[in-house]
């Protein structure tokens, strides 16, 4: 039998499937954040990986086959097709604009947004759209370093003469969105984000159909590894989620040695020969960590009809990116050093060079109020969770006291995601896992009276 979906919901739904954890991919989970096509969190349910079709014969052998028909290989380091950056961004945005029905921005104040708007409206004459950001309230923060780029938004907006739409969610909000953003991602969450794109798309729906993103410039161009020194090495490719000195403990050796393997093996393919150690890096993020993001952002942003379109993500972007001399992409310190480049040259060096933020919650002061996050710990299932990890190493992680070893870094990415993993688990395996988004925002953990 085959039987296919744009979601894995309606999977799930046919009688003759069975619906099952793959606890093989807890450990890469917990390690890197993404689960590698065409793996995913159920048993015997693949996704379909990326740039691929796959074909049937049911005239009566019932052969299943897939082939790639768009995917990065030595052909890309042959540049005589390729644009220059500022062309190929500039070709991409013009795509991106075409709609028949109004399109924004979704403007972070960070390099990539903040160039899409700056060249849409320089080499597009594009103007008077709207642009949409989310913005945090730092003056109580504790763990969490200052999220909000208020007045780098503030200020793109006014370069470009733009009205943007500000949207602040308050903590509780965003507590009570987590479980339905798991039920449209179909995985667990790894931090609030993708709770505030669902919210944002909520927000956007109001006044555009069509949102603009950066999505994927940090992946292609390199953006994830500042002062970084890349070997051929699998430490000095891959970065991860939660350091393995505190995740082998808690999970074992084997899950996380079987996720890096099938990292460094899609590395040693021989489409690859020939691509430089920092080719070989923007690989290794396009294909494991933007394939994860780019389905969270759709799938926020399709919960409420918003189509997100990502002008980075394209095939000039691609091969304008493998033409670039390395230096250009990574200098050694920076990544996306020819776009900070461009970026200084509109606005200031302080602005194109700052520390990266990206689009993530002050988690760790969220996680750190009971009010807020209680009531997901008091639902942890140590009986179900002792069967992908050390429970007893799980506790005292949560048992520690408040503090700046407890909330920031990796502790709180490894508490928080555990705590997603069981809400995913209640949702699509407990006693109410037939249940609609409104009723999982309505079960949503109770904070405390």
């Amino acid at each position: 039998m085959l039987a296919f979906s744009s979601e894995i919901k309606p999977l799930l739904a046919h009688p003759d499937i069975p619906k099952a954890v793959n606890r093989d991919v807890i450990s890469e989970f917990l390690a890197f954040q993404f689960v590698m096509p065409p793996d995913t969190f159920f048993r015997d349910i693949a996704v379909l990986r990326p740039g691929h079709i796959l074909s049937a014969d049911l005239t009566g052998g019932k052969s299943v086959a897939q082939r790639a028909y768009w995917q990065i290989d030595s052909s890309v380091v042959d540049h005589s097709d390729a644009l220059d950056f500022e062309d190929a961004l500039t070709l991409s945005l013009k795509r991106c604009w075409d709609a028949d029905r109004t399109a924004g921005v979704q403007l972070s104040g960070g390099v990539d947004s903040s160039l899409a708007c700056i060249l849409s409206g320089r080499n597009l004459d594009i103007h008077d759209y709207p642009t949409y950001s989310v913005l945090f309230d730092d003056s109580t923060a504790k763990y969490y370093l200052p999220r909000s780029e208020e007045k780098y938004i503030k200020r793109i907006a006014e370069l470009c003469s733009l009205k943007n739409h500000n949207r602040t969610f308050s903590a509780d909000k965003v507590r009570r969105a987590l479980a339905e953003a798991i039920w449209y991602h179909e995985q667990p969450l790894y931090g609030p984000s993708s709770a505030l794109y669902m919210l944002l798309s909520r927000e956007v729906k109001e006044t555009a159909t069509v949102l603009i993103t950066g999505e994927g410039a940090d992946d292609i161009f390199l953006g994830y590894f500042p002062d970084w020194n890349f070997t051929l090495t699998p430490e000095g490719l891959f970065k991860f989620f939660i350091q393995r000195e505190s995740l082998e403990p808690l999970v074992g050796a084997a899950g996380i040695d079987e996720a890096l393997a099938k990292r460094w093996d899609l590395l040693g393919q021989p489409r690859l020969q020939g691509l430089s150690v920092r080719q070989k890096a923007s690989v290794a993020t396009i294909e494991t960590v933007l394939h994860g993001l780019l389905a969270r952002h759709d799938r926020m942003f399709m919960s409420n009809s918003i189509e997100g379109r990502p002008p980075f993500c394209t095939d000039h972007l691609i091969r304008s990116r493998f033409a670039m001399p390395d230096d250009e992409v990574h200098d050694g310190k920076h990544g996306k050093a020819d776009m900070k480049r461009m970026l200084a040259s509109f606005t200031d060096r302080e602005f194109a060079y700052r520390k990266k933020i990206g689009f993530s919650a002050p988690f760790g002061d969220w996680c750190s109020d009971p009010q807020w996050w209680r009531g997901y710990v008091d639902k942890l299932d140590f009986d179900l969770l002792s069967e992908f990890m050390d429970v007893d190493l799980l506790r005292s992680k949560l048992a520690m006291p408040e503090g700046q070893e407890k909330w920031p870094g990796h502790n709180l990415n490894l508490i928080f995601s555990t705590t997603q993993i069981q809400t995913w688990h209640d949702i699509f395996f407990g006693s109410v896992s037939e249940g609609s988004p409104d009723a999982w925002q309505a079960n949503a953990p109770a904070a405390p009276v």
